[in-house]
């Protein structure tokens, strides 16, 4: 069995834990850093096909989404190829089953646990993608909120955010079904009535759980609406500006939301009924630019640099499937006067 952890030490005394239980033998790898690159799967790759000589029967990644990607990607490739790059550029596809993948995510945000994406960057061309295949799907998923109760405040609230972008955006999608709709409004509501508290007490246990279960729900919503504008355009903006995933999506949700509702998105107007804010999306764009504060999230991507020489990578590489989804079509000119407003 192969433990993938993180660099934090939480993750590294889940993982001695684990190994000590397990009875069987454990091998560990710690070397993936909070944004993940293609190059991180593919050492991952290069050590499980080093250890394959003695049989990797199973693969366990404890950690965030950073951790649970590579793990994914690498345990579905390590079987048939040295290298990820061509998965990450669309040249292959994914055609089978690799190592059993068990996850065990230490955050409350990202839902890689439960998905078929594997999100990463390619440092020299910094374009951020997905490898996306039902074959990356972990075979189990431990989601115990008892393994999140030591994240950070910074780390609660970016990792909150994500979550919450992620069930706005999937109720939103233009992909989006009764049930998913459903899904996703059973996790903004858990999220909206327990990320404050997470945020400040790390030992309020009922808000971890809260939070714990709002994240899984909208996981299953997401996994099978898309999400929409604010992820096509977070992974080229957090990608070229180092700006770490669920910050971005934070600053750019409220954004976004007013952008969209511009645009004639009428949806957002049955989701903020729904919430609870009686049809009116700016008492819910409030409520969110509150969260932000409150959790010392900047009001725009200003602070890390963005100005118009990084504009035409942005509307280049924003066109994904995410995108695709938005409750309303954006244009180039959209895209480009929303960046300005964002500078």
């Amino acid at each position: 069995m192969v433990l993938v952890g993180g660099h934090s030490a939480r993750s590294r005394e889940v993982c001695t834990e684990l190994g000590e239980k397990l009875g069987c033998e454990v091998e560990f790898f710690h070397a993936i850093d909070p944004e993940p690159e293609v190059r991180h799967v593919n050492d991952l790759i290069a050590f499980l096909r080093r250890e394959t000589k003695s049989q990797v029967d199973c693969v366990v990644a404890v950690g965030g989404g950073s951790v649970i990607d590579v793990a994914k990607a690498a345990a579905a490739l390590a079987p048939v190829t040295d290298k990820a790059d061509d998965f990450f550029f669309g040249r292959r596809a994914i055609e089978r089953r690799g190592i059993p993948l068990v996850a065990l995510p230490t955050t409350a945000g990202t839902g890689a646990e439960i998905t078929k994406n594997s999100v990463l960057i390619e440092r020299a061309s910094k374009i951020k993608q997905s490898i996306r295949s039902i074959h990356m799907i972990a075979g189990a998923a431990v989601c115990d909120a008892e393994l999140t109760y030591c994240m950070p405040a910074h780390l609660t609230a970016h990792s909150g955010m994500d979550a919450l972008t992620q069930g706005i955006e999937a109720f939103c999608s233009r992909s989006a079904t009764d049930t998913t709709r459903s899904f996703a409004l059973n996790g903004i509501r858990l999220i909206m009535q327990y990320l404050p508290r997470a945020f400040a007490d790390g030992a309020d246990r009922e808000a971890r759980n809260g939070m714990c279960e709002g994240s899984l729900w909208v996981a299953l919503s997401f996994s099978q609406s898309s999400l929409g504008a604010v992820h096509g355009l977070a992974h080229p903006i957090g990608s070229l500006l180092g700006i770490a995933h669920g910050l971005c999506c934070a600053i750019l949700l409220p954004h976004v939301l007013e952008l969209n509702i511009r645009l004639g998105a009428q949806i957002i107007e049955t989701l903020a009924e729904a919430i609870g804010f009686h049809g009116k999306v700016s008492d819910l764009i409030r409520e969110i630019r509150t969260f932000n504060r409150q959790f010392g999230i900047p009001e725009n991507v200003a602070p890390f640099g963005l100005n118009r020489e990084h504009f035409e990578f942005v509307l280049k590489h924003c066109r994904s499937s995410s995108m695709r989804n938005n409750p309303v079509e954006l244009s180039d000119d959209d895209i480009l006067n929303f960046l300005e407003k964002l500078c």
